[in-house]
């Protein structure tokens, strides 16, 4: 199995990553891709992943770190990341986490005399400019890339960015090479199908293994499992097992599980097509860290 979305440096696996690694691999789990979310994290997923066999680092501004006091210090971040990506391209096997999510929409002053739109759709624009800045390095350094997107928590104050706005701002930007991955992507199929055609895989995490997860569970029944990977989004995403903040890659094969028995086949059809999806994904970023798993 691989884990599409872990996040291995997080501070919270600091004192037992070496367990958490050996029990994942016991479990059947033999590649990890490691997400970043800021400069730092970034250069720490990279030293991360200089330890872990089979281990690749995503660099990349999470939409929630996203936040500058002026164009210019957005545009420093993004070389930042650019310098690392190059500068470790044998560990570096995507950008990422980066996106779109309302809840967590940055602040980009250019003009502090400047009225912001009450509506926040200044904001979306610059979080949009954002992620696209990061797409484009993505595209220059041929690595494929992990989006985060959530259009608003339910009952939560502030601007929403619908399912048809992401489609329309990827659309614009065309097919992305070698391809990308929706992470933990709670969209319909017919959206999922849409953004297929321009590179995108659906990554499907913990929240299919929760009975409460009825709709999200019938749109991954509909998308076909060649356009699907699996995650944990370790220690985030709960699952049946165990909650937010406990989450370890081990629990990979629950959302395995979960597949195979919405689509009616056996988990080890779904392991092998999934995993044949990461490596074909991945493999083509160059990690030489990749090629050990």
């Amino acid at each position: 199995m691989i884990d599409t979305h872990c996040h291995l440096a997080d501070p919270v696996f600091a004192d037992t990553l070496a367990e958490v690694v050996a029990t994942a691999r016991d479990a059947g789990v033999r590649g990890f891709v490691v997400p970043s979310v800021d400069v730092v994290s970034s250069a720490d997923s990279v030293a991360c992943c200089r330890n872990i066999r089979g281990a690749v680092a995503a660099i990349g501004i999470h939409p929630m770190w996203g936040r500058f006091d002026s164009r210019s210090g957005m545009e420093l971040a993004v070389a930042d990341i650019a310098s690392l990506a190059t500068g470790n391209r044998d560990v570096v096997g995507a950008i990422g986490e980066i996106g779109l999510d309302p809840n967590l929409l940055p602040t980009v002053v250019e003009d502090r005399d400047r009225v912001q739109d009450s509506s926040g759709e200044d904001a979306i624009g610059r979080s949009i400019d954002l992620m696209i800045a990061q797409m484009e390095l993505a595209r220059w350094l041929g690595l494929p890339i992990l989006l985060h997107f959530r259009g608003r928590v339910e009952g939560a104050p502030g601007p929403t960015i619908s399912f048809q706005r992401l489609v329309d701002v990827l659309e614009r930007f065309g097919p992305v090479r070698p391809g990308g991955i929706l992470h933990a992507f709670s969209g319909s199929d017919q959206v999922a199908s849409r953004l297929r055609r321009l590179g995108w895989l659906r990554g499907v995490a913990g929240t299919v293994t929760r009975p409460s997860a009825t709709r999200l569970s019938e749109f991954i029944a509909k998308t076909p499992l060649t356009d699907i990977v699996l995650e944990t989004d370790a220690p985030f995403i709960a699952n049946s097992l165990h909650p937010r903040g406990q989450v370890v890659p081990a629990d990979l094969a629950l959302v395995g599980h979960a597949i195979a028995s919405l689509h009616g086949v056996p988990f080890e059809h779904v392991i092998r097509q999934t995993d044949i999806n990461a490596e074909s994904l991945f493999s083509a970023g160059g990690s030489r860290n990749w090629r050990d798993i």
